[in-house]
């Protein structure tokens, strides 16, 4: 079963092409975490992990919640220079 992507919150003024590139992206790590062993290290270390995505200037924090396979995207900010 592959893992769905949810937005926790609206993302009006994240730019169309930076939210379809986040949604390309997640849905590339879902596929991923479908591969690896239910018995693997990993999925401990991401039952306690938030994991950060970046793209252009734009930072996603996201959780993985394994018991449902789903990707939630918990918060977001414009990175400045």
């Amino acid at each position: 079963m592959a893992y769905s992507v949810i937005f926790g919150k609206p993302m009006n003024e994240v730019p169309a092409e930076i939210k379809r590139r986040l949604s390309t992206s997640l849905v590339e790590i879902g596929e991923v975490c479908k591969t690896i062993p239910t018995t693997s290290i990993f999925w401990a270390s991401m039952k306690q992990s938030g994991l950060v995505l970046d793209i252009g200037a734009w930072r996603f924090e996201y959780k993985l919640d394994i018991p449902r396979k789903r990707i939630v995207v918990v918060d977001y900010r414009e990175l400045r220079s």
